[in-house]
Parts: structure tokens; sequence; C-alpha cells
């Protein structure tokens, strides 16, 4: 079983929060590396032994699970964090037969959804009782912390009944005027497929899957939003549109038609996001882009055409990365060079 965390471990987590770091790396060879705004750091110190790395690591996850590693799985997950100052998710994997950590931070309280710059429309998706909202982007650009600021918004509005799929679970919500579950892949329930069949046995009002990984699971999101629930889900793409084509491209051939139909009819908002540095050195902050479907680009969905071949201008609430990114760079709140490279 895991063991109380060691005074290296939290010290590296309290480092890695002060320095607004995303992630931690702990591998041999190499002292701990944090990601920061300007790329990776190096912590100055002596490079990492491989006996090191198995003291911090084996506080998280026990021997056992981490045995598994290269005979039964590729990788373990398990949270990792220090109270009140930061959350986190911990991937233990192996690399030339030695353990390996990525540590992903999570702020231990969630941030308004207005710091996070969270646009209108997407606030306003979230306060549908029904459809589907898909939040893109590539992996650590922040999508889950947007994520669950958007449930604790609807928490803050809504009596409403919440239930999270989560893996793991690494912000915990506080109940404010929503009834909240939040449950674990691996603790709670075996798979994300098997957690919503028991979800809709719970009279739920907002689904949240952390991850779409097989296409049962994504027919599952889309029941679950046409029979009159608000779900949300995540896809490590990085366009609204490649959302929407990856969805439509899984599905076999004889259900792609009446699948397009189903998820034109559920749609309510896809946004993409990334991290850019800011301007001032302060950190990195969120650049979106967001598709709200009028009655045009639902046909377009349906028809398994381009959702930007149209001749009217785009349904109020859209907002193009590029465009984001614009606003930021006139703001000053990123600088020149960064608009110019990401835009």
């Amino acid at each position: 079983m895991p063991t109380k965390k060691p005074a290296g471990l939290v010290h590296l987590l309290k480092e890695a929060a002060e320095r607004g770091a995303s992630d931690l790396y702990l591998i041999p060879g190499e002292p701990p590396v944090f990601r920061g705004a300007s790329g990776l750091e190096r912590q100055e110190r002596e490079p990492l032994t491989a006996g090191e790395v198995e003291q911090l690591v084996f506080s998280v996850v026990d021997k056992e699970g981490a045995a598994k590693i290269g005979t039964e799985t590729g990788g373990v997950i398990a949270h990792c964090g220090v109270e009140g100052v930061t959350e986190g998710r911990m991937c233990l994997a192996r690399a030339n037969g030695q353990y390996t950590a990525v540590i992903r931070l999570l702020a231990s309280r969630l941030p308004d959804p207005q710091v996070l710059r969270i646009p209108k429309a997407l606030l306003a998706a979230a306060e549908s009782p029904h459809g589907l909202i898909i939040l893109t982007g590539s992996p650590g650009c922040g999508k889950t912390t947007t994520a669950l600021a958007l449930l604790d918004y609807v928490n803050e509005r809504s009596a409403r009944h919440i239930v999270t799929l989560e893996d793991p679970v690494c912000v915990r919500l506080e109940p404010k005027r929503a009834v909240i579950q939040q449950r674990e892949v691996g603790l709670d329930t075996p798979t994300y497929i098997a957690g919503l069949k028991t979800v809709m046995r719970q009279d739920p009002d907002v689904i949240f899957v952390g991850e779409i990984r097989d296409l049962p699971t994504l027919d599952a999101c889309i029941t679950a939003a046409r029979t009159g629930h608000l779900a949300m889900t995540q896809l490590n793409v990085v366009s609204p549109e490649a959302a929407i084509e990856k969805m439509i491209e899984v599905q076999p051939e004889e259900m792609a038609k009446s699948f397009r139909k189903d998820l034109a009819a559920v749609l309510r908002a896809v946004a993409v996001q990334r991290l850019l540095p800011a301007a001032d050195g302060s950190g990195r902050l969120a650049a979106y882009g967001v598709i709200v479907p009028d009655d045009e680009m639902r046909r377009a969905v349906a028809e398994g055409r381009d959702i930007f071949d149209r001749t009217a201008p785009l349904p109020k609430g859209c907002l193009t990365l590029a465009e984001d990114i614009e606003r930021l760079r006139s703001e000053g709140k990123v600088t020149d060079e960064t608009a110019a490279r990401l835009s």
C-alpha cells in the first residue's frame, strides 16, 4: 500500500506549485524537471538515481501495482498532491527497465471561470438542460481544469445531480446547490462504460466523462445526451472540427449516417484550448476556440459536410482560436512573438 509521502516529494510538489508548473518529471539520470511557462526547467541538483525515483513513487503507487508495468499494463495512474497546495495525477511507467513518473499538477481549488477566461458561450452551454459538450486540445492544455470549472459553475447556479467519471479524481467538487458524485475509474468503477451504465440508473442531470477511449463510451455519451441529460467529455484532438470528424470516423460504416444525425441533434458546443506563456512571466493562460452550432452547422454535421463551408457568418458565440490569441496579444497579455508563433 502507498505510504505517507516522503518529505522530498512534498518539497518537489510545493516547488512545482510555486513555479506555476503544469508537470513534474521524475526520471532516473535527470534532476527533477518542471514544465513551466517557458518550457522545461531542470532543478539545480544532482540527477535522480533509480532508487531515489522508486522511493518517491512508491509512496503513491504500491509496489504490487507497479510490478505489473511492462507485463500487464503500460503504466499506472494515481492521485498525487499536497493538501491545500496542489492536486496532481501521477502516471508511472518504465523506460530502460527503470521506473519513471510524470505528475500533472492541478490547482487544489478551482479558479473562477473569469480567471480562466472561459468564454461566455461555453458557460451558457454548460447551463443547457441536455445535450453534448466536447472539450478538445492536446494533452496538458488544461481541458480537465476547464471541465471541472464548468461543472462547478453549474453547481453554484442549479440544483442538479452531477455525476463524474474520472481517471483519477484530482479535484473534489464541494456541493453547493447541486448534488455531486465523483467516481474514479479503477476504484469506484472498472471502466468508463461500466460507470456510465450505472450512472444512467441513478437519475443524473449532468454527466462528465473524463475521456472517450472507445466506441461504446462515445455511443453511451450520445445516448445520455439524447435522453435528456447534459453530457460533457474530452477528446485529445486539436480543433472542434477534428473532434467531430474523429467521432464520425470511428463509427462502423453502416452506423455512420444515423450517428451523424444523432450527433447533430445533441451537440451544444465544441471547444478547443491552448496554453500560452503570459507576457509578464507570471505563468500560462488559456486561449479558446468555441463552436456553438446553428441549424446550418447541424445540417452539415448530419450530412457529413464541412461545418465551416457556409456563406453566412459564424453563429453568435462562436470564437476561433486565432481570434482569441489576437485578443490576448492586443491586450498585452501575450507577446507579439507568442501570438505570431501560435496563431
